[in-house]
């Protein structure tokens, strides 16, 4: 198999290893291996690819402007796409103790923990964004988030009249009444549905099939 162009020896690697992997992630990674085939297809057999081959891609790679992102390719795209080219050249046998001990993934630039807003600068941001009709929405969806802990695709079924200021109290059901602390707003006055209630020591719930506002 390894006297096989990449393109040849990837079409039996893909088709193995969907006994094993789901339809959706062989697709995916059929995408993702595209550029690889491209650059090593049918210019010599798959036990042909040395080292030298191999950084050259990197190199080249990473010079690449992604199409979608409308920037470089990263290190951590071509990392992914290498680990498919060694799991297809060890599939045919091709994987030679030289390139085990020569290969060096890139170096991928971890993340940094972004920093917290404190409660005064919290505070600040609501003031502003409460201040501009536009940005108003965006106030009440993160009110929810915080008091209820619903994610994005809850809350934008729900309207102001689903919301409602309780005394903090449990819920009779864990799927229509969420119950937290608004600890991120604090004691912050928030206006919901012409009505203003201290978020301090309450809690938020939501009633998903009632179209009324309450503050109690």
């Amino acid at each position: 198999m390894g006297k096989l162009p990449l393109r040849r020896v990837a079409e039996f690697y893909f088709s193995w290893k969907t006994a094993n992997c789901s339809a959706e992630t062989v697709a995916r990674e059929k995408r993702i291996f595209k550029s690889v085939e491209k650059f090593f297809g049918s210019r010599f057999p798959t036990n042909g690819i040395g080292l030298h081959h191999i950084r050259d891609y990197q190199r080249e790679r990473r010079e690449q402007i992604s199409p979608t992102m409308k920037q470089p390719v990263t290190a951590r795209t071509v990392n992914y796409e290498m680990h498919l080219l060694r799991s297809a050249m060890t599939f045919a046998g091709c994987w030679m103790p030289e390139l085990e001990v020569g290969y060096q993934p890139l170096r991928e630039i971890k993340q940094r923990a972004g920093k917290v807003a404190t409660k005064d600068q919290l505070v600040t941001i609501i003031t502003e964004a409460m201040a501009n009709e536009y940005w108003q929405l965006a106030v009440y969806c993160a009110a929810v988030v915080a008091g209820t802990g619903c994610r994005g695709g809850e809350i934008r079924i729900f309207s102001l009249g689903t919301l409602i200021w309780t005394e903090a109290r449990s819920a009779s059901s864990a799927r229509l009444q969420r119950t937290a602390r608004s600890a991120s707003l604090g004691s912050w006055h928030l206006r919901i549905g012409g009505c203003v209630s201290s978020c301090s020591g309450r809690k938020l719930w939501v009633q998903p099939n009632r179209s009324t506002t309450c503050c109690r």
